[in-house]
């Protein structure tokens, strides 16, 4: 299957695309530098540039397609009023990019990707039974 993943250089990311790789998947990572997607994964991984409202890549969401949603701003620093509100923010503005990417190749196509998985902050809140 085709999977795409916007925040796919952070720390999850890297591991599950790492993960997705070996086990056969053909990945692709959104991400505003192409050249970053390069240096962390090599030839294994795809870039995709990110583009306004979805430009340059909702042509890739189909009924094959996968996406992965952890883009947003790092947590693993002081939680000042100002980092917190572009925590939320980042998330907020790439689930919306998301949603308008789905809504584009829904229009294109008649339907839109296989799934759709949004992750956030996932180590926050510790161990859970």
């Amino acid at each position: 299957m085709r999977v795409i993943i916007l925040g796919g250089t952070g720390f999850i990311g890297r591991a599950l695309c790492v993960d997705l790789v070996r086990s056969g998947h053909d990945v692709a990572v959104l991400s505003r530098s192409a050249d970053k997607v390069r240096r962390v994964f090599g030839d294994g991984v795809r870039a995709l540039e990110w583009g306004e409202d979805g430009a340059g890549w909702f042509e890739a969401l189909d009924a094959d397609t996968a996406v992965v949603n952890l883009a947003g701003e790092n947590i693993a620093a002081r939680w000042t009023r100002e980092r917190m509100d572009r925590i939320m923010e980042s998330r907020v503005r790439s689930g919306e990019a998301l949603e308008r990417a789905v809504a584009r190749a829904v229009d294109r196509t008649g339907q839109g990707p296989a799934m759709v998985v949004q992750g956030s902050a996932v180590g926050f809140y510790g161990p859970q039974p």
